[in-house]
């Protein structure tokens, strides 16, 4: 028996802003009410509105200043309102998932790399003091503050919980906190002995489950409510909607998000630079290379983390000549399909995973904070500062100049970072594992007159999935190669932009 019903799914890119409002209170952007009086009252046309903020109420308030959101929103030197909030989380957790994941203790066979992936997970949520929480920016920053004035204090793994943090703030209107550092090392040295006793713990459990202890059997899954299996199924039926509905989400997004760009610090350094003539400009743009970024770029392109235009980037070197270029820098979107989570991470299916990017073009003085960065890691990566990062670090670039950073507070960023930093290089590896199963599976079954099942298995090599039962290898082929065709389909999109004249990226 089949029973029908109407139900209105909204179309958020048209809907509007008091619509979205009343339909969706548990949530923010720049679609509300406060804030577009928060615009207005700080005379702002921009706005920098980030997804932290947008996933709570307007009503949301912070947990240790216990401000709410319309005396958070800050405007900018620049003219943009900022309206961000922090994920706020305890460093020993990541310590605690490097020191478990270490190299040297990841057995290769895979049956007992399964079982070892589960005494990971089993042992890491016995590290944190804390649970992660939004906090204000502001609250965040103090944290860091405190510890950077207590270095060599406290532990270099070690985050003052919320409730910690309200303990050594004063709230300043329009400012940041003022940090009182003796209430921040009488904290300290309140849970140090629990903080030391929980590393030391750390390395007893990373030594156990080195040796096989701690194991679990079978594969971990994952409960979610009803509604979401049920819509993904109907999605794959034409006749219903649900597809619209699957989609709101990401709709949401697009309508609440606003990033106009900010800049950090209070104050831009004024120097005497050498500035360019429109003639030495152009004249500079003539000597490039027709095909570099420079070149191929509009006249109207900007640095995505300084703001600033081609002609503002362009400085003279330590030599006095003219110094400019683009670089690319790749900005990642999450997969958010619970079936691809699954084929792609197995029993791990809650782990940051990246479904495709896009690329964006730094300046080279931009670029220049992520190579310096990097000579300080033990684990470089191309991937270690995010677009957000560069923009904090930099701040209020001048024209013409080498902006100054804090290569410590880089450095710290790229370190919390390690998780996107694995993240970006499993998808790296997925993208070309993908495009070589569906090159390798056309190869054997057009050319070589292969089987469906021959081809597989050949081709599933290449996987290394090896946790999966054999009734689960087509499920992964069938994923491995729409993988493939999705990615070849991306490659020869931008190979099109490109052919056209076009820089096929995203600036």
């Amino acid at each position: 028996m089949k029973v029908s019903a109407t139900l209105p799914i909204p179309n958020l890119a048209t809907a509007s802003d008091q619509e979205i409002e009343s339909l969706f209170p548990s949530f923010d952007g720049r679609w509300s009410a406060q804030t577009k009086a928060l615009l207005a009252q700080h005379g702002a046309e921009r706005l920098d509105l980030d997804d932290n903020w947008a996933s709570v109420p307007p009503t949301w308030r912070c947990g240790p200043c216990g401000r709410y959101k319309a005396e958070l929103a800050r405007l900018s030197e620049a003219g943009v309102l900022i309206c961000r909030l922090d994920w706020h989380h305890d460093h020993l957790r990541d310590h605690g998932k490097r020191v478990l994941k270490r190299d040297g203790s990841r057995p290769s066979e895979p049956e007992a790399f399964r079982r070892w992936f589960g005494a990971v997970e089993a042992c890491k949520d016995l590290i944190e003091r804390f649970h992660p929480s939004f906090v204000c920016v502001d609250c965040n920053a103090a944290d860091g503050d405190a510890k950077r004035r207590l270095k060599g204090i406290v532990h270099p793994e070690f985050s003052f919980s919320p409730a910690e943090i309200a303990a050594f703030i004063t709230v300043q209107p329009g400012r940041s906190h003022k940090v009182d550092v003796e209430k921040a090392e009488a904290i300290w040295k309140l849970v140090e002995d629990d903080v030391l006793d929980r590393i030391s713990f750390t390395d007893l459990l990373a030594e156990r489950v080195a040796k096989g202890r701690h194991q679990r059997q079978g594969r971990k899954h994952w409960s979610e409510p009803p509604l979401g299996p049920l819509l993904r199924d109907m999605s794959r039926n034409p006749i219903y909607p649900a597809r619209m509905l699957l989609q709101l989400p990401a709709d949401l997004s697009a309508r609440s998000l606003q990033k106009d760009g900010f800049r950090s610090s209070l104050k831009s350094k004024v120097q005497p630079v050498r500035v360019p003539s429109r003639a030495e400009f152009d004249a500079f743009t003539a000597a490039q290379d027709p095909r570099s970024p420079w070149v191929r770029h509009d006249a109207d392109w900007a640095c995505p983390s300084c703001d600033r235009s081609r002609f503002e980037c362009l400085r003279a070197s330590g030599k006095g000549k003219w110094t400019g270029r683009l670089h690319r820098l790749h900005v990642y979107q999450d997969e958010d399909d619970d079936d691809a989570l699954r084929w792609r991470n197995g029993w791990d299916e809650g782990g940051l995973t990246y479904r495709t990017h896009a690329d964006v073009y730094l300046c080279q003085d931009c670029r220049l904070v992520i190579t310096d960065t990097n000579k300080g890691l033990k684990s470089p990566s191309e991937d270690c500062l995010k677009i957000d990062d560069l923009r904090a670090l930099v701040g209020g670039a001048a024209p013409h100049t080498r902006p100054e950073v804090d290569l410590e507070a880089a450095l710290t960023l790229a370190e919390e970072n390690f998780e996107h930093a694995e993240a970006a290089r499993i998808y790296w590896h997925h993208r070309c594992t993908a495009v070589a199963v569906l090159g390798q599976y056309d190869h054997l079954t057009k050319w070589r007159g292969a089987d469906r099942e021959t081809a597989m298995w050949i081709v599933l090599e290449k996987v290394g999935r090896y946790d999966l039962e054999g009734e689960e290898l087509p499920g992964m082929l069938d994923f491995m190669l729409a993988e493939g065709a999705r990615f070849s389909a991306e490659g020869e999109a931008l190979r099109s932009a490109q052919r056209a004249g076009g820089t096929g990226e995203t600036q």
